[in-house]
This record gives C-alpha cells, sequence and structure tokens, in this order.
C-alpha cells in the first residue's frame, strides 16, 4: 500500500519507467540478434526481411504493445473504471471538421514527398523510380498506378499496428498529464524526446541516423499535439496521424540520408507555434480533461496551481 501510494504520486514516471522496461526486454534481444542481418537489407529488401524472420516481427510488436497495456493498467488502478471508459470513449470522436481528417492523414506524407522531390533534384536522381527508396521500389516491380491504389491499403493495415499500440499511452495517458503542468510545447518536446528514447534499439537495429530520429519524433509529438489538442483530446486522429506517419517513414523516405525531411519538419513546426501559440498550440485550451484526473480535481489544481508531481 505505501508502494502504491508513492507511485501513484508520479504517474506519468511510473509510466515511462513501466514502458520502457517492458518494450526492451523484448526489443533488445531482438536487436541483437537480428539487427546485423537488417542492416545488410536495403529500403526495399526490408519487407521481404521481415517476412523471412517472423520472430523480429513478433518481438517488435509485442514490444510496441506495452505503451498502451501499461496505461490501461495504471489508469484502471490509480483512477477506476470510469475514467479508463472515458478515455476509450475519445477514440468514438469522429465528429470532427473534415480538415483535421485531411490533416491527420495527408500532412506528412505531403512533407515525405515534398523531401523526396528536393532529394531527387539534389542527388539528379529520380527517387520515386529506384530501389534507394521503398516506394520507388514498388514502382518499379508494380507500376505507378498500382502504387498509388496501394499506398491506402497500406495505410489501413497500419492502424492496427503502432498507433493502436502506442496511443493510447503517448496520447491517451502521458500527454493530458504531462500538459497539467508543462505547456503544450514543452509537454511535446518531452514526450516526443521520451517517444524516440523508447525506439532507441529498434532504430539500432536498422541502423538509423539517432539524432535525425530524435528531430523528426520531437516534431511529430509537436504536431500531433496541436492536432490533439485542437480536436480536444481526439483519440481518432491520433491513430490516423500515426498511420500516416507510418506509411511516410516506410515507404516514402530515404531513411539514413534524409536530411531535407527534419528541416520541413521544423519549419512546419515553426509555422504551426507562430500560428497556434506555444502555451496552448492551439486556438483552444491544451487538453486535460479526460486525463486520469476528474473534472474537479482538474478545476481545483488549476485554481491553486499546485500541479500533480510528473
Amino acid at each position: 500500500m505505501v508502494v502504491f501510494k508513492k507511485i501513484k504520486k508520479h504517474p506519468v514516471t511510473t509510466f515511462f519507467l513501466l514502458t520502457f522496461l517492458a518494450s526492451w526486454l523484448f526489443w533488445i534481444p531482438g536487436a541483437i540478434v537480428f539487427g546485423e542481418k537488417i542492416q545488410k537489407q536495403s529500403a526495399a529488401e526490408i519487407t521481404s526481411f521481415i517476412i523471412k524472420f517472423p520472430i523480429f516481427s513478433v518481438l517488435t510488436t509485442i514490444g510496441a504493445a506495452f505503451p498502451s497495456i501499461v496505461a490501461i493498467i495504471l489508469i484502471r488502478k490509480f483512477y477506476g473504471k470510469k475514467v479508463l471508459q472515458d478515455v476509450f470513449s475519445r477514440y468514438k470522436k469522429w465528429r470532427v471538421s473534415p480538415l483535421w481528417y485531411l490533416v491527420s492523414i495527408t500532412l506528412i506524407p505531403l512533407v515525405s514527398v515534398i523531401s523526396l522531390v528536393i532529394n531527387s533534384a539534389v542527388m539528379g536522381k529520380n527517387l520515386f523510380l529506384s530501389q534507394m527508396t521503398p516506394i520507388g521500389g514498388m514502382v518499379i516491380e508494380r507500376g505507378a498506378v498500382v502504387t498509388l491504389l496501394f499506398l491506402p491499403v497500406i495505410f489501413v493495415s497500419q492502424l492496427v499496428s503502432s498507433p493502436i499500440l502506442e496511443e493510447l499511452g503517448w496520447r491517451g495517458f502521458a500527454l493530458p498529464h504531462m500538459q497539467l503542468k508543462f505547456n503544450a510545447t514543452i509537454s511535446s518536446v518531452l514526450l516526443g524526446f521520451l517517444w524516440g528514447i523508447w525506439h532507441l534499439p529498434l532504430w539500432i537495429s536498422y541502423d538509423l541516423n539517432i539524432v535525425i530520429g530524435l528531430i523528426n519524433i520531437v516534431g511529430y509529438a509537436i504536431i500531433m499535439t496541436w492536432i490533439f489538442n485542437s480536436t480536444e483530446g481526439n483519440m481518432l486522429m491520433a491513430l490516423f496521424f500515426h498511420a500516416s506517419l507510418n506509411v511516410s517513414s516506410n515507404f516514402i523516405s530515404i531513411n539514413q540520408s534524409d536530411y531535407i525531411r527534419p528541416v520541413l519538419i521544423l519549419l512546419l513546426v515553426s509555422v504551426i507555434i507562430i500560428k497556434y501559440g506555444w502555451r496552448e498550440l492551439s486556438a483552444k485550451n491544451r487538453f486535460t480533461q479526460g486525463s486520469s484526473f476528474k473534472e474537479s480535481e482538474i478545476d481545483a489544481i488549476k485554481n491553486t496551481k499546485s500541479y500533480p508531481r510528473i
């Protein structure tokens, strides 16, 4: 009981510690066993490799599920069934402006396309018709029309992977808590940094540039918070954005050598902060309701300026 009271005072710290420990328990062995083999594959060969060695995919998938698993356990244990139901209800908020659907689904793929266009010009090589990129390899093998028709299928398939497995933890649990203590931008930077560090075993497995990865993912976190706060904590938009992010990163990219994408992401983030303000990242107040605190507790916290511990 004493231990429970202590960890309840630090819900976000508890969440991250348990999530890192559980995920890395599966990811680090995968990185040790398969990392060297993965690094020998070209961008277009990765999918074939994963099919050939399904155990790596199994370890990756199990590890990716822990942000949501840990969040569900902590919410249920700390705050009860009703609060957990409130969090799940935010996945059903489909009545939002069509603009947010468009932004969530197409914004990052558009950034990726622009990045490939610029990289193609710089390198003097059409990356949309090159084995250097997954989408280029797909166009070569199946044709441009089939590739374009296949991308929505890839997007739908991505919805039931890491977006479902992760987002209840990152945006359902951690972000609303963090926004009670910090402003929206600081919360996003902290969350994005930790989200990136959490990926380290996977990034090392794929021999990805960690610095570029961190810059990108912190930028993505800020953009997601902008969408999240602007749609009153809509988890459906978080799923769509995360799925489109997967499509962009896994198919419309050149991975290690793409130095243009982080520049574009930072420019986009700058526009959002200038337009909507760094405190709220939204025309409305930043989202805190629906987190692990009841409405009355949130009001009391705001009125007294006494914030929960992280």
